[in-house]
């Protein structure tokens, strides 16, 4: 005997399905990586969007405890578990299947059934690695743009007393007859002559440079580069190699670029004092110049990564910062960007890249 037909069993039923078509639909092309957890954490569904995110396919990390997938310096207890709250918007890093990470932005909430329990737990996540760097790059401006109003207000009046100063020392020098003062008259012309040096970089910062962007040979300013330091590499016992596309595309910039990668060379080979090698690459990657210089020295720690680049914090025994700083403000003005990645005790790698056609002339 069969049953009647109930209709509002199946107008409910209909509606179930419309839903879950939709909610298929918007999961399924979503750019937004949507999980659903268990309350262990343990990943039980997850949409296509993560494969463009962190290079896995959904498949791959059914089953799977998504901190593992989260970078160590960022786990901080077990939100699922331990935190009374039931939603949250956290920003974290998440490993990339190739072994670097994202930066993830994540919605989560948890679903509880009418006893209070936790069933499951959703979570829609976005990556927001672009956004980051960029904040990054507008914050290491005004702290350049501060610097530079500092140094203007402060370089040229030491500067002014300075150049009286060696110009007396001079003198002295040449009433220095039998020569019993030379070794502490030629001490303070150097000193005299290296805070010089550190108002002038700090003068560099104090104002862009007003060199005309041309169109210049990276070849054969990468070249000259590498000959001015041929004696310093030797006597450091450091090898200098070179690998370059040949040709290398012209590039429009400031003669100012040259400044970049001397200071870049310069920290490597002293960064190796025991002998080591200094690579150096350069090629093509569609409309960017890529250069990679690259030591085989003791290396940055992590901790100290993020403070590279800030007015005067250096890893070196003698030196102001000043230079690598005074590098970044060339390569923002040039629309480029530098990185850097170090490992103690195995190196450190500066990545430059440049825009072949420089936007700021156009």
């Amino acid at each position: 005997m069969e049953m009647p037909d109930n209709p509002e069993q199946k107008k409910k039923e209909e509606e179930f399905k419309k839903i879950e078509e939709l909610h298929k639909l918007i999961s399924e092309h979503s750019q937004d990586a949507i999980l659903r957890l268990t309350p262990g954490g343990i990943i039980s569904y997850v949409s296509p969007a993560i494969r463009n995110q962190i290079g896995f396919e959904p498949d791959e990390l059914i089953g799977k405890y998504v901190y593992d997938y989260w970078h160590p310096e960022d786990l901080n207890g077990n939100w699922i578990k331990e935190s009374n709250s039931d939603s949250r918007i956290i920003v974290y890093r998440l490993r990339h299947k190739n072994g670097h990470y994202i930066w993830h932005e994540t919605h989560s909430k948890k679903i509880r059934n009418p006893s209070g329990d936790i069933q499951h737990v959703i979570c829609i996540g976005r990556d927001i690695t672009e956004r980051i760097h960029s904040e990054e790059l507008i914050r290491r401006s005004d702290k350049l743009s501060l610097v530079g109003e500092l140094a203007a207000g402060i370089a040229h009046e030491i500067r002014n007393p300075l150049t009286s100063l060696r110009g007396f020392i001079q003198m002295y020098m040449k009433e220095d007859i039998d020569g019993t003062r030379k070794l502490r008259n030629d001490t303070m012309i150097s000193e005299i002559d290296r805070i010089n040096g550190i108002v002038s970089e700090l003068l560099m910062l104090a104002k862009p440079s007003t060199d005309a962007y041309e169109r210049r040979d990276m070849l054969q300013i990468l070249d000259h580069v590498t000959r001015l330091f041929e004696g310093q590499a030797n006597l450091y016992n450091v090898q200098i190699k070179k690998e370059f596309d040949d040709p290398l595309p012209f590039i429009q910039c400031q003669c100012s670029i040259k400044q970049v990668f001397i200071n870049i060379i310069k920290n490597s080979i002293e960064s190796m004092p025991e002998g080591g090698d200094v690579i150096i690459q350069a090629r093509q990657i569609n409309d960017h110049l890529n250069i990679r210089i690259k030591d085989t020295g003791y290396g940055i720690p992590h901790e100290e990564l993020n403070k590279i680049g800030n007015p005067f914090f250096t890893t070196k025994d003698i030196g102001t910062g000043l230079g690598l700083m005074v590098s970044m403000r060339i390569i923002q003005d040039h629309k480029g960007t530098i990185r850097i990645e170090s490992e103690v005790g195995k190196g450190t790698t500066v990545e430059v890249v440049l825009p072949i056609v420089n936007k700021r002339i156009l």
